[in-house]
């Protein structure tokens, strides 16, 4: 499941970003008015947050940063907080919570783990 986040840049000028990430395939992308600017995919990091920035706008020019804050312990089992800022206040965030679909998803990933770790279990006790 992806987190997605957009927002408009700019008053005269204006532009819409959005920023996607997939937590479990690690595919970041950020596009501004449909054109992607980034597109990476992070799987594993040691820092807590990662900082995107990029200046949107030609006549009206902004400088945007969006920001990705990851919990220190089992980040990947929980929510991330993704903050945007425009000239450096605030514009967008994600709420903290994990989505129906994302809990579904991680219970399932924890419940073939589980049963693959029982069956491995299995084989190699009646070897």
């Amino acid at each position: 499941m992806a987190t997605s986040l957009e927002f408009t840049v700019g008053d005269r000028e204006r532009h819409q970003v959005v920023y996607t990430w997939d937590q479990f395939t690690g595919r970041l992308r950020i596009t501004v008015d449909g054109r992607e600017v980034v597109s990476t995919i992070r799987m594993f990091s040691v820092r807590t947050s990662a900082d995107y920035e990029l200046t949107v706008g030609e006549a009206e020019r902004h400088e945007v940063r969006i920001t990705k804050e990851r919990p220190v312990a089992l980040a990947a089992f929980r929510p991330q907080t993704i903050t945007a800022y425009v000239d450096g206040r605030e514009v967008a965030r994600t709420d903290d919570t994990m989505r129906r679909g994302q809990t579904i998803g991680i219970g399932v990933l924890i419940g073939v783990l589980f049963v693959g770790g029982l069956a491995l279990q299995l084989i190699t006790q009646t070897r």
